[in-house]
C-alpha cells in the first residue's frame, strides 16, 4: 500500500511541476512586461503553490518511507529499490531549499 502511495504521490507532484514548468512559466514569457509581475511565485502571484506542494510532499515522505520500512525483510537487491527514491527525495529537498542569501 505504501508503494502505491508513493507512486501516486509522486505521479501527481511530477505532473503538477510539469505544468507549472510548461504552461505557467510559458504563460510569464506571453506578454512581458506584465507578466514579469506574475514571476515564479513573487508578491503579485495569485496562488501560493506551498499550498500544494508541501501536503503532496509530506505524504510522498510517509508512503517514501513507509514502503522502506515495511519492505525491510527483503532481499538486498530489492531493498535497494526501495532506498533509492529516499534518496532522492533528500537530494530534491537539499537542492530546492530556499537560500537565505549569506
Amino acid at each position: 500500500m505504501f508503494l502505491w502511495l508513493s507512486i501516486l504521490a509522486a505521479g501527481i507532484g511530477l505532473g503538477a511541476k510539469i505544468f507549472d514548468l510548461l504552461v505557467l512559466a510559458g504563460a510569464w514569457g506571453a506578454s512581458p512586461p506584465a507578466s514579469l509581475a506574475l514571476m515564479p511565485y513573487g508578491a503579485g502571484y495569485p496562488i501560493d503553490p506551498g499550498n500544494f506542494f508541501q501536503p503532496l510532499s509530506a505524504i510522498l515522505l510517509v508512503a517514501i518511507l513507509g514502503a522502506l520500512i515495511s519492505g525491510r525483510k527483503t532481499p538486498f537487491e530489492y531493498r535497494i529499490w526501495l532506498w533509492l527514491p529516499l534518496l532522492m527525495f533528500i537530494l530534491i529537498w537539499i537542492f530546492t531549499r530556499p537560500f537565505s542569501g549569506r
